[in-house]
């Protein structure tokens, strides 16, 4: 396996030579992009983190509600092990972690929580990695979307939000923003079969002129008293929220919004406006 050096953050660091997936720019500003978001919270929330990988997500999250109580769950063993690793060198309090698959947990579990976190296996009935670790990373079984938005459903509190991130790519076609955008009655029918609403999407582009490669999905329980009753309406439709972030400039530096997010977490040496 490749060898990784430690990621060294202002507060934690982060080991990764053995994970699945390492820690990746993308990765960060998802965690910092939760973070900003969740800061006005009440200091005590619950949080899970499905598919904790090296646990970065979590310490972006403690840092910011050092109160909150973070429950992380990962399946591969061995990134399992340095997210203890992690746990215990940076002497974490109220983060646990589990090794288990999260559908086998979530049908064993009564467990409900404020706020769930994810960057999910994000392929589905495509081509499988032949490295076990990265399969099971990247990919979801047949359905395993429609199961992982019940999953969700089922593990959040009725007030409780979601955030997940995916990449911008679905059966190896790089959609536009515009087919994308069209396609959002969609995944509103997806979610809100589960008792779920999309709150808001962020497309993430690396520079204002490439398309973008990533989306932050916010989503919201909502109580249905009726199982039939049909999919919110195309009038919630038009009303979710749809923004943009780039994160480089031409130069190649990040963006001032995309810099302010991770200032917090990240050993800046100098940024140029």
């Amino acid at each position: 396996m490749k060898k990784r050096n430690p990621f060294q953050f202002k507060n934690f660091i982060i080991h990764q030579e053995n994970v699945a997936l390492p820690v990746t720019t993308d990765a960060c500003i998802f965690a910092s992009y939760i973070s900003q978001k969740i800061q006005t919270y009440s200091k005590n929330q619950t949080i899970l983190d499905l598919g904790m990988g090296t646990g970065v997500l979590m310490f972006f999250l403690n840092q910011v509600l050092p109160n909150s109580e973070i429950l992380g769950i990962e399946k591969d063993a061995d990134s399992f092990e340095t997210a203890k690793r992690n746990l215990s060198e940076n002497h974490s309090l109220n983060l646990s972690i589990l090794n288990n698959d999260f559908f086998d947990w979530g049908k064993s579990s009564d467990d409900q929580f404020d706020i769930i976190v994810s960057n999910p296996p994000f392929f589905e009935n495509q081509l499988e990695s032949e490295n076990e670790q990265k399969r099971q990373a990247r990919h979801f079984p047949q359905n395993g979307f429609m199961d992982f938005f019940q999953l969700i459903s089922s593990k959040l509190i009725s007030t409780g939000n979601a955030w997940i991130m995916l990449p911008f790519i679905t059966n190896n076609t790089l959609k536009t923003e515009e087919e994308f955008l069209e396609n959002i009655e969609h995944w509103n029918t997806i979610v809100s079969r589960n008792n779920l609403m999309i709150s808001s999407f962020v497309t993430v582009h690396a520079t204002e002129l490439k398309k973008p490669h990533l989306i932050f999905i916010h989503l919201k329980k909502i109580e249905r008293n009726n199982p039939k009753t049909p999919p919110l309406s195309m009038e919630h439709v038009s009303n979710i929220q749809l923004d943009q972030l780039i994160v480089y400039q031409k130069n190649r530096q990040y963006t001032k919004e995309c810099f302010d997010l991770l200032n917090p977490f990240y050993n800046f040496d100098n940024f140029g406006s």
